[in-house]
């Protein structure tokens, strides 16, 4: 029969009739730390956004944003406002939402946006790296987004 060294049954209140719940409890933690280390298992998936402070632009990384400018790869320095999203299979491959475009001089339009090709970001997770965008009835263009800050 198995003993606990220094009398640690006693302090976790194991008796010698509570022993096997022990022996249960590891298995379940063991399962989960198992579960949440698969390859499967889902990282935290990110955008690149800007925020404006102090007269500044820096670039983020967003999970699931709300609103924001995509920081878009050798594109406008200002990037692309949408605001009043609501996302679908979020972290997913790819993943979709409308919202609204905000243009110069406050134009807004409808858009449908498009967020995959994923890729990771050390010490974050994965980023997402395209965007297909279409704004009103226009057509859909491909965006490259930045990658990893």
């Amino acid at each position: 029969m198995a003993s606990f060294p220094l009398g640690l049954e006693f302090m976790l209140g194991l008796g010698t009739k509570r022993r096997g719940h022990l022996f249960v409890m590891a298995g379940v933690i063991a399962w989960f730390l198992v579960a949440a280390t698969a390859p499967g298992a889902s990282a935290a998936t990110y955008v690149s956004c800007i925020r404006y402070s102090d007269g500044n632009t820096y670039e983020v990384l967003v999970k699931k944003p709300n609103s924001c400018s995509f920081y878009v790869e050798n594109g406008t320095p200002d990037g692309i406002h949408i605001r009043d999203m609501a996302w679908r299979d979020w972290g997913s491959a790819k993943t979709t939402s409308g919202g609204t475009y905000v243009g110069n001089m406050n134009t807004r339009r409808p858009a449908r946006l498009t967020l995959y090709r994923k890729r990771p970001c050390t010490g974050y997770g994965d980023i997402y790296t395209r965007m297909s965008l279409k704004i009103g009835g226009g057509a859909a263009q491909i965006v490259k987004l930045a990658r990893c800050v």
